[in-house]
């Protein structure tokens, strides 16, 4: 078990963290507290997977936002009053979104679709 820890587990922690990875993460910090894993190798696969996410979540907002939104008739309608706040104050919204938990894969989808610059989102994302 140790092994499969050891060799596998800056991935898993890279593929948690694309998606919601706090417990993921957690479980990355338990077992580098216990030697299994590098603390800093932890912390740079769980940035670099979280990171990555939101980009690709960001980009797929960006492309299909209005389909994903059309689809999901309930989401949409809230979609507007969401993208008007993000337009109208980008920059608290993204670091906003960033911590409220559930909304991980949504909040980038959202901010894609409000036709904020790529750069923008990186800058205050990190």
């Amino acid at each position: 078990m140790d092994d499969v820890v050891s060799n596998l587990g800056y991935v898993a922690i890279l593929v948690g963290t694309l998606l919601e990875g706090e417990s993921v993460l957690a479980l990355g910090g338990v077992a580098a507290s216990h030697g299994y894993l590098s603390f800093p190798k932890v912390v740079a696969m769980a940035v670099l997977g979280s990171f990555v996410g939101d980009q690709f979540c960001f980009f797929i907002g960006r492309r299909f936002g209005a389909r994903i939104l059309a689809r999901h008739p309930k989401i949409g309608a809230k979609a507007g009053r969401v993208q008007e706040l993000v337009r109208r104050w980008d920059a608290p919204a993204v670091i906003a979104l960033r911590f409220m938990y559930g909304l991980r894969v949504a909040g980038p989808i959202v901010i894609g679709s409000c036709g904020i610059s790529p750069w923008r989102l990186a800058f205050f994302q990190t």
